[in-house]
């Protein structure tokens, strides 16, 4: 279960708890990801890829603009310019990816991942361009504790405004084993740079996973509430995954505050409220769906927007 839904972890330490039938295979793989396999000689690369995929999408305000067709600043009311409207668009276009993980040493894995992405909107002429990186390296303890350092940067650029974002985060967590589940208890620290402002958040996150009732999830995260900029600061999630219908599936459904925000002299706080769904589909076809509702104190940043896509993996070498 926990395999499925990508927690080497948890998957190694429930496989050994259960060892369910034909297990013995993914034991051993995922011993080697951890750097934990008896005999294992060091450097090890136990993992690498290299993948193009095609990209298809749904999506909300593609150009970075203003949705709401009019804007209030103290009594006064304006047209917003149809050129600075939020558009939304079907979007099609290329995802590219690479990954490496190297064993250094006993339960020590550094890894490096990085990806580009190009949409285009079907009968438009807006485009969306993404590219990241990060490095992360990891450490797991033969006490089922581990700390994982990471940092990387991010950068969306769109016709009418770009976002960039560089982060350094450290996971300090422990694996739990008990009769009904295995849990993932962790703690994360996060130094943030949104555009041009840096930000302090810290987030607690508990995962469960039973072979009978699936793998859930829970994530309460803080942030510092910096004036004069709209910031998350707090958010809950709460993550369902399951073979549901015979594929795996995630429902995942999150609250979010955003503070901190001045708007011509006015102050902004935004509450969000999102549902999602993601599905494989297929070996190949991966989709989902989202559901945002963001209620502002500035009324023209108030809305309801729907998004759905599918990724379809597509050519690549891997291990």
């Amino acid at each position: 279960m926990a395999l499925a839904f990508g927690s080497p972890r948890l998957a190694f330490h429930s496989l050994l708890a259960e060892q369910p039938k034909g297990s013995r295979g993914y034991v051993f793989s995922l011993a080697r990801r951890l750097a934990v396999q008896p005999g294992q000689r060091f450097p090890d690369v136990v993992q690498y890829g290299v993948t193009v995929s095609p990209v298809l999408r749904h999506e909300y305000n593609v150009n970075g603009g203003i949705p709401s067709d009019y804007l209030r600043i103290g009594d006064f009311l304006f047209k917003v310019d149809p050129d600075s409207r939020a558009k939304n668009a079907v979007m099609a276009g290329l995802r590219a990816s690479a990954g490496l993980s190297v064993a250094v040493a006993k339960g020590a894995v550094l890894s490096f991942s990085g990806y580009k992405e190009y949409r285009r909107a079907v009968g438009d002429d807006l485009s969306v361009r993404e590219h990241g990186g990060a490095v992360t390296l990891s450490h797991t303890r033969d006490d089922w504790s581990y700390i994982d350092v990471s940092a990387g940067q991010y950068e969306k650029r769109r016709k009418l405004g770009d976002d960039s974002t560089k982060y350094a985060v450290v996971t300090v967590g422990r694996i739990i084993g008990s009769a009904e589940a295995t849990r993932d208890v962790s703690g994360t620290f996060m130094r943030i740079r949104d555009n041009s402002t840096w930000q302090n958040r810290v987030r607690f996150n508990v995962a469960s996973v039973n072979p009978h009732l699936g793998l859930w999830r829970l994530s309460v995260e803080a942030g510092d509430r910096l004036e004069g900029r709209l910031l998350p600061t707090l958010s809950v999630t709460g993550a369902y995954s399951n073979i549901l219908f015979g594929s795996p599936t995630t429902l995942s459904l999150s609250a979010i505050q955003e503070r901190g925000g001045k708007f011509f002299g006015t102050e902004r706080r935004d509450d969000i409220l999102v549902a999602r769904a993601d599905r494989r589909f297929g070996r190949r076809l991966d989709g989902y769906v989202s559901v945002e509702r963001r209620n502002s104190s500035i009324e023209a940043f108030s809305h309801t927007n729907i998004e759905a896509g599918f990724v379809i993996r597509g050519l690549g070498l891997a291990n």
